[in-house]
């Protein structure tokens, strides 16, 4: 996971295939959003709370 300079998003976390564990499959389920099969920067951090449950920021 590469740090981005560019405005737009980019990719952090791409579907791991069948070896994945079913409790991860369904979180990754979860957390992709727009089905893509993958987990863009903006998907992460509304996934991801604080410990006060306040979003982390960018």
């Amino acid at each position: 996971m590469g740090a981005s300079n560019s405005k737009t998003s980019r990719i952090v976390l791409q579907w791991g295939g069948p070896q994945v564990n079913p409790q991860v499959q369904q979180m990754f389920i979860a957390v992709d959003k727009d089905r893509s099969g993958q987990i863009n920067a903006k998907e992460l951090q509304a996934a991801l709370i604080n410990s006060n449950w306040s979003p982390f920021n960018e």
